[in-house]
């Protein structure tokens, strides 16, 4: 059983992964050609989404404040329109008296 500590660790877990998502192979099969214990692959492949899970919730969350912080600015906007538009037709009728 290779125990995977080097620097390529990172590469060759996230081929695996990878491999794991498409599910082009079993988890089995890729554990044993790689010399690793499926449980450690069905680990990975479990944290993997549960990750997906939050970066797709955070995601969710931003796009909602945005939304918030674009709909208050909206409004700010309309609310400066209609100032304006009061001035100007005050301003109309004073130079037509």
């Amino acid at each position: 059983m290779a125990i995977i500590r080097n620097r390529d660790a990172s590469k060759l877990k996230t081929k695996l992964i990878l491999e794991m998502i498409e599910e082009n192979e079993s988890i089995s099969y890729l554990a044993s050609r790689h010399g690793i214990n499926d449980i450690i692959l069905d680990q990975w492949k479990k944290k993997i989404f549960q990750n997906l899970l939050q970066l797709i919730d955070v995601d969710s969350k931003i796009n909602m404040k945005m939304k918030n912080d674009y709909e208050k600015k909206i409004s700010v906007l309309y609310a400066e329109i209609g100032k304006l538009t009061t001035q100007i037709s005050l301003l109309k009728k004073k130079v037509n008296h």
